[in-house]
């Protein structure tokens, strides 16, 4: 058994379990591409392919394929793969807009390697994909068309190539979602015949806000990576106040209440006087026209027409002196948009900006809840004859969805803890014949490339720390360090472990956890330079962010991303806090496997951590989980086999009892590890 099936197994049919409340609008058709199986993913039924055979119109050219030996997940197991021109045809009852999505994800089977697959999509009249080619990580391509007839759907693979899908989805959208008019940016009136236009989705942003899944099951992912400079905004977070208009303004079709009560806000300085904006950089392709909407909801003013900002997009500024309170009709808290459309875009890149006007005389402020990017067909292409970048994907990065309706929270609750006990079981069979057999991850595995921003900083004479690893964090003064924690003030403690104490601190942009070792620690110098070597390689949600160190006046100090929540540990068996739901559970369980994976797979150079246990699984203010404390790990010598023999260390009642009495060290330690954590998980109780 392989390394993802140990540590994943019990987590490959989530997907299928996590429910949306959702507006059925018409017609819809949604086929689970080369299987035998239809397949539930939130809240919609993929039908299986030998069900769907009426709808393809040529089925002599195509052969089904699957990867069930692999470790995909869901959609993404089988393939329908055609050698030819294919054809699939839905017959529809209601013209209008309609959503087309189409999943990739190439395999080896047979003869047949589906990452060499080349080739041209076309829906009614556009050419959404020209000689396109799949990433090797699965991919959704995503586009709105206008249809006033069944629709017709080719794919057409180039000359000794294949095409192949693992799924595909349509579905009818409300009337209203895109209307027929936006405002052009340059030369500036009102741009019409949107009506008319094939769109696809390139980036849908919930700024400042968590990843989320719609009811229209569309993605909004956070905007982090987009950002130009964190340091010039901060988020705000409150959904409890979103407030819709009944009729004339945004709706929650538009976007739901966990976008509009999130926003991205302009730091608010003392002095009214601020010289910069929050600005996004986005890469597209140019010889394109781009459709953008922006979301707003005022979620930030006391009162009514306090909050008047400039908008920008590229060198224009397309909104200027915003009133949120008059394009809402005098009240707060109401979700609008507004929608733009680009000249043809030259440069393969768009900024959005928001910042302070410079004629009023109310202090510096402005905001963004969300933005959608489109890119508009050229008559009847969405796609040149180059091969385009992928789509980002949310469908497997298992993004968190808006919390359940409260009449389905019961029936959730019981289902979810059956399903619970039921795969701890898988887990328990798993990890037995999982050391029975050597993990050997294959090359290529790595999956994600990680961009790292620097902080500098100034390294103190005769640091401990690597020069590489000093311009990846910030060094700190250890007169900072008392600053930032009233001199480690007893009221400021927020853990203790064996390394010392941890204090909460604050160097002026808000909270950080200051651990700070004890002159008695368990843990020696070369421990704190690994940690912090370790770190400086991770940047990854589910893997805590190490900020700086200090290392003055022989003090080992890591500053920390503060964990709002604190430990998994502390919420399953401590005192004076609420018990985690099961959702809850489920989502804190699989957050801390991607940062696991992560940390073994993702950055090219596994690492073992060799201390997972449910004390250094930490949670921020929504419950995501991240791994921390990395003190004891190691990278293997040998990349292939995966095994140190450093000795055994860790905490007892978490360790794997092979690997004290062989000595040697693996992946699979951890996943064993991890093991107990779920058991810890779904009995609240300690590990001995």
């Amino acid at each position: 058994m392989g390394y993802r099936d140990s540590l994943f197994k019990w987590v490959l049919i989530l997907p299928s379990l996590v429910f949306l409340s959702c507006e059925v609008y018409g017609d819809s058709f949604r086929i689970n591409c080369g299987s035998r199986r239809n397949i539930s993913i939130n809240n919609r039924v993929f039908i299986a392919d030998t069900y769907a055979s009426e709808y393809l119109a040529t089925i002599s050219n195509s052969t089904i394929a699957n990867n069930y030996a692999g470790n995909n997940l869901g959609l993404y197991q089988t393939a329908r793969v055609f050698s030819g021109k294919a054809e699939y045809k839905f017959p529809i009852s209601q013209t209008g807009r309609y959503f087309i999505r189409f999943y990739f994800h190439p395999f080896i089977y047979g003869v047949h390697d589906l990452s060499t697959a080349r080739f041209t999509v076309i829906a009614q009249q556009f050419t959404l994909l020209r000689d396109f080619r799949p990433s090797r990580f699965p991919t959704i391509k995503e586009y709105y068309v206008n249809v006033n007839s069944d629709i017709e759907i080719i794919l057409n693979s180039t000359s000794n190539s294949v095409a192949f899908l693992n799924a595909l989805e349509v579905f009818l959208l409300p009337n209203d979602l895109i209307k027929d008019n936006a405002t052009l940016v340059s030369p500036r009136r009102s741009y019409s015949g949107l009506v008319d236009v094939a769109f696809e989705t390139l980036y849908r942003v919930n700024m400042g806000g968590p990843n989320i899944v719609d009811a229209l099951w569309r993605t909004w992912v956070l905007d982090e990576k987009f950002l130009d400079n964190k340091n010039f905004s901060t988020s705000i977070h409150n959904t409890t106040v979103v407030r819709y208009a009944e009729r004339g303004l945004a709706t929650r079709d538009d976007a739901p209440p966990d976008v509009y009560g999130s926003c991205r806000r302009l730091k608010i300085h003392v002095s009214p006087v601020v010289d910069f904006n929050v600005s996004w950089t986005f890469v597209v392709d140019p010889g394109f026209r781009y459709f953008l909407r922006f979301h707003f909801c005022d979620i930030v003013s006391t009162s009514p027409y306090e909050l008047y900002f400039n908008v920008a997009l590229d060198a224009w500024v397309v909104s200027s002196n915003l009133d949120l309170t008059y394009l809402s009709n005098g009240k707060l808290d109401t979700p609008i948009y507004l929608d733009f459309v680009t000249p043809v875009v030259v440069h393969n890149k768009i900024h959005v900006s928001i910042g302070p006007t410079t004629d009023n005389g109310n202090q510096a402020d402005a905001i963004l809840n969300g933005l959608e990017i489109m890119k508009m067909s050229d008559i009847d292409t969405l796609s040149r004859p180059t091969i385009p970048p992928p789509l980002q994907s949310s469908f497997n990065n298992k993004t968190r969805p808006p919390q359940l309706q409260s009449s389905s929270k019961n029936k959730t609750r019981v289902i979810v803890g059956t399903i619970i006990g039921v795969i701890v079981l898988l887990v328990l069979a798993s990890l037995f014949v999982v050391h029975k057999r050597r993990s050997v991850v294959g090359e290529g595995q790595s999956r994600t490339s990680v961009s790292v921003e620097l902080a500098t900083g100034s390294v103190t004479t005769g640091s401990m720390v690597s020069s590489t690893s000093s311009t990846l964090v910030k060094h700190y003064s250890f007169a900072v360090i008392q600053a930032a924690t009233h001199n480690f003030a007893e009221d400021q403690i927020i853990g203790q472990g064996g390394f010392g104490k941890v204090y909460r601190g604050n160097f002026g942009e808000g909270d950080v956890a200051i651990k700070r070792r004890h002159p008695n620690s368990e843990q020696d110098d070369d421990e704190f330079r690994v940690e912090i070597e370790y770190l400086t390689k991770f940047r990854h949600k589910n893997v805590v962010t190490l900020i700086g160190y200090c290392d003055e006046h022989q003090e080992n100090i890591l500053v920390y991303e503060y964990m709002q929540e604190g430990t998994l540990q502390s919420h399953l068996y401590g005192k004076g806090k609420p018990s985690l739901s099961w959702e809850q559970r489920l989502n804190i369980c699989i957050g801390a496997a991607k940062g696991l994976q992560y940390i073994h797979e993702g950055t090219g150079k596994p690492l073992i951590h060799r201390d997972i246990k449910s004390a250094n699984i930490l949670l921020d203010k929504g419950f995501e989980a991240k791994i921390g404390d990395f003190g004891l790990s190691r990278f293997p010598v040998d990349n292939k086999s995966h095994v140190i023999t450093a000795g055994p260390k860790g905490t007892i009642g978490y360790m794997d009892p092979s690997s004290i009495i062989s000595g040697k060290i693996s992946h699979q330690t951890d996943v064993y590890s991890f093991g107990v954590v779920l058991l810890e998980v779904l009995c609240g109780r300690p590990d001995r």
